[in-house]
């Protein structure tokens, strides 16, 4: 009986992946990631006008804590991917698809969580304010960051 029953998930930074499934893996949660925070955006439009007026001050607070996001994790998220680069870089100067796959998901989910709560202050205050900007800007950085895998080593 053999020790590998077959069972096994298959994850975007699966070692027995070639470079080119990596790829396409990543491809596929960047699209997923994109994809729904547009959707919750079209939905958050699409509700908030029927919903009560928020509180007096409360868009404001929420504007401070989206920018406040926005300017902290993109640019957190950036540095972490960096740092994961530089660890798989070969000598080569391409990376290593596993440090290429782990830094380039890290960073999306700082541009998502941006982006979510920016959608999720803006849906609780009726989409007035800077809020659904704030969205904006984190889905326009994380579209711009399409995994095209040219920096990837192809091992």
């Amino acid at each position: 009986m053999s020790a590998d029953d077959g069972n096994h998930e298959v994850t975007a930074v699966e070692p027995n992946q070639t470079p080119g499934q990596r790829l396409s893996a990543l491809r596929i949660i960047w699209g997923a990631l994109l994809i729904g925070q547009i959707i919750y955006l079209l939905i958050t439009l699409s509700i908030s006008k029927t919903m009560s007026p928020p509180p007096v001050g409360q868009p404001q607070l929420f504007l401070y804590i989206a920018v406040g996001m926005l300017v902290v994790l993109v640019p957190t998220g950036f540095a972490l991917r960096a740092s994961i680069y530089r660890q798989g870089r070969g000598p080569d100067g391409l990376i290593a698809p596993a440090n290429y796959a782990t830094g380039n998901i890290i960073f999306w989910a700082m541009c998502e969580g941006v982006g979510f709560a920016a959608i999720t202050f803006g849906l609780i205050n009726r989409a007035q304010g800077g809020h659904l900007f704030v969205a904006v800007i984190a889905m326009a950085i994380l579209l711009v960051n399409f995994p095209s895998g040219g920096a990837m080593r192809r091992d």
